[in-house]
């Protein structure tokens, strides 16, 4: 952008994105901080949007809690959303808030039976969330019998 003295104003907008506690790498925030400073020599700025929030990153780097009590920044609408549907005491119990490309995509039925026994631990899980993860279990095991799983 520099080379080609044409430098705009840079818009990120995302769903989500990760608010790290005490995590090296300081988050995508801090990773674009260097493309924030060149815009700015220019008299341009980076905008970055969270549309529902900046979620917080956990210790294995890869799972983003919701929780703001660790450290997850919500929307308001979004935080409301999200303690009327599972309550604000179990957002902290929650897991796996992003589907990537990693372990999630690659190997369902293994991160599907590790998110099961994660929320059957949780004496106050929501009905709803076991249920559903019982049901996309079901499925995904008939898919990998009958071959016609694509993954």
């Amino acid at each position: 952008m520099e080379a080609s003295s044409s430098v705009y104003d840079i818009f990120v907008f995302t769903i989500a994105g990760a608010s790290p506690v005490d995590f090296p790498d300081g988050g995508v925030l801090k990773k674009l901080a260097t493309v924030d400073a060149s815009l700015q020599r220019h008299g341009r700025e980076l905008h970055v949007t969270f549309a529902n929030g900046r979620f917080a990153l956990q210790r294995n780097g890869t799972d983003m809690s919701p929780c703001p009590t660790m450290g997850a920044h919500l929307e308001p609408r979004a935080r409301a959303f999200l303690e009327e549907k599972v309550g604000a005491d179990f957002l902290r119990c929650m897991k796996c808030a992003i589907w990537d490309w990693g372990d999630r995509f690659t190997r369902p039925l293994e991160h599907l039976e590790d998110v099961q026994r994660h929320f059957a631990e949780q004496s106050d899980c929501p009905r709803y969330i076991t249920e559903g993860i019982n049901q996309r279990l079901e499925v995904l095991r008939a898919k990998i019998a009958t071959g016609s799983a694509d993954f």
